[in-house]
């Protein structure tokens, strides 16, 4: 059931070389999946209708044709072209299935069965496929077939009540963590599923809903409300167990984040303020304290915070051993040291473009980066190489891709 390996590039191949995924899925959290799973080897072929992914045209895509969202969530992946609304195409993607080790798809519940791809289609023959079902709040429920997507489900999973400044306006997490989130547990579950075969020789259907994906990151704060009807509120960037946990403002207007985890860190952080008066202070003699009188404790070192520059006090935070660090922007993250030592963005070769920055995997697995095989495909750029693999004949390739082409 498995496939050759296929490319080659800087990096080493990865555990799932030789495996292969179909991937149906658009937009964000299946594709980031599916991109994970390339990441580690697999030959993941994408499957597009014939406007591409829904994807393709967001952001600044300027005059190259190539929308940068899509740029992001689609590196490693070979793109085919198939309109699922033809019986012949069905007929390919069935055939593509057979030889598949993992499917993804991230449809509303119901249009994979329309199409007659869904799992008990697949699994006829292919018995030992890992299928993966991403959906927005669950197969079954009253809200089953509503449409969901990051914002959505931040707002109806709790983040977004959590988020924003204190008695202000909730606010979106500015990545879509909503979307990648579920990318990551999906990739999860696959890889789960994948040993689990290994070791029993069978397949099986792994569901996921965003719903539940986005409310398992909220634990921390859900426990306690479940436990003892814990209120969470909005507090901006700081803390409801811990103070001071948030970002100050200082002199020259830039925002440094101070997070005190302990009282070791709050003797050190009085020591590099020389305040140790604020030490002493019962207000603030521990944590509990702190949390007390939160406001008093804020004002007391914003005020300090803004008597000096950023850098001023990222070298006496440093000394001390304070946690700390700047908020930057892109353009400060991306020119920082630190990110270049970690090999945070690699670099692979485009088509149209030449060599493009992609974020590089960043799981490494004996101390080696991902296998970079392929930029993130043109639309349909890999349809005759597919069909051929499926042994199609001229005829029937040009049929297929015809009938794409008229849709």
């Amino acid at each position: 059931m498995t496939s050759p390996g296929t490319g080659a590039g800087d990096g080493v191949a990865g555990p799932l070389d030789g495996y292969r995924v179909i991937d149906f899925s658009q937009a964000a959290a299946g594709p980031f999946c599916t991109q994970h799973l390339a990441d580690f080897g697999a030959d993941v072929v994408k499957v597009e209708p014939p406007q591409g992914d829904m994807i393709r045209g967001w952001h600044d895509k300027g005059s190259t044709g190539v929308g940068t969202y899509f740029m992001g969530l689609n590196r490693n992946k070979r793109s085919i072209i198939l309109d699922l609304k033809t019986e012949r195409a069905v007929d390919v993607a069935l055939k593509l299935c057979e030889g598949a080790d993992i499917v993804v798809e991230n449809y509303r519940p119901g249009t994979m069965e329309r199409l007659g791809l869904d799992y008990d289609v697949i699994r006829r023959s292919n018995p030992n496929v890992i299928y993966v079902s991403i959906t927005a709040f669950g197969e079954e429920g009253p809200l089953r077939d509503r449409p969901g997507m990051d914002i959505i489900l931040q707002a109806f999973a709790g983040i977004m009540g959590i988020t924003g400044v204190a008695g202000g306006e909730p606010v979106k997490v500015g990545s879509p963590v909503a979307d990648l989130s579920t990318g990551y547990a999906a990739a999860m579950g696959a890889l789960a599923a994948v040993v689990e075969r290994e070791r029993t020789g069978e397949g099986q259907h792994v569901k996921l809903s965003m719903l539940n994906v986005v409310v398992s990151m909220l634990s921390n704060h859900t426990t306690g409300h479940l436990m003892h009807g814990t209120k969470v509120d909005r507090l901006g960037s700081s803390h409801p167990q811990l103070v001071p946990y948030q970002a100050f403002e200082t002199e020259d207007g830039e925002y440094l984040i101070i997070g005190i985890l302990n009282e070791t860190f709050w003797r050190k952080l009085c020591k590099a303020l020389d305040r140790w008066d604020l030490h002493e202070s019962p207000q603030f003699t521990s944590n509990r304290e702190r949390v007390a009188h939160r406001s008093e404790l804020a004002d007391e070192l914003s005020a300090i915070l803004r008597t000096r520059s950023a850098a001023d006090w990222e070298a006496l935070f440093e000394e001390e051993d304070v946690p700390h660090t700047r908020v930057n922007s892109f353009e400060s993250l991306f020119s920082h040291p630190q990110v270049a030592i970690e090999g945070t963005v690699a670099h692979v070769d485009h088509p149209k473009l030449g060599k493009v920055p992609v974020i590089d995997q960043p799981v490494r697995l004996r101390g080696k980066r991902a296998k970079h095989r392929y930029a993130p495909p043109l639309l349909g750029e890999h349809t005759e190489e597919i069909l051929r693999e499926l042994g199609l004949t001229d005829a029937e390739a040009e049929d297929v891709t015809a009938q794409a082409s008229e849709a």
